[in-house]
């Protein structure tokens, strides 16, 4: 439980952070090689990247989720007894 808790959090929180950390980084050597830019630029660069790592985070999630009920589905399956071995024996 503590395991999904962790991922889901770092898959939240993490990936939209590390994307305007990204797009930070990117507007920083964009401006430095190409001298001042507007603030414009800066907000374009983290809407994209932090729109990127929203998108990540949300497929993280869904992921997760779609495990978990596989998971779940495997069990479920592996739990019912095997009715054409009674007919067997």
């Amino acid at each position: 439980m503590l395991r999904r808790i962790v991922v889901l959090l770092i898959a939240v929180i993490g990936f939209p952070v590390c994307g305007l950390l990204i797009g930070y980084g990117y507007f920083v050597v964009f401006e430095f090689l190409n001298g001042p830019l507007p603030d414009a630029v800066l907000e374009v660069f983290l809407i994209l990247w932090g729109g990127f790592g929203v998108a990540v985070a949300c497929y993280c999630v869904w992921d997760t989720v779609q495990t978990e009920l596989d998971l779940r589905r495997l069990k479920a399956r592996d739990a019912v007894p095997d009715q054409d071995s009674d007919r067997n024996k």
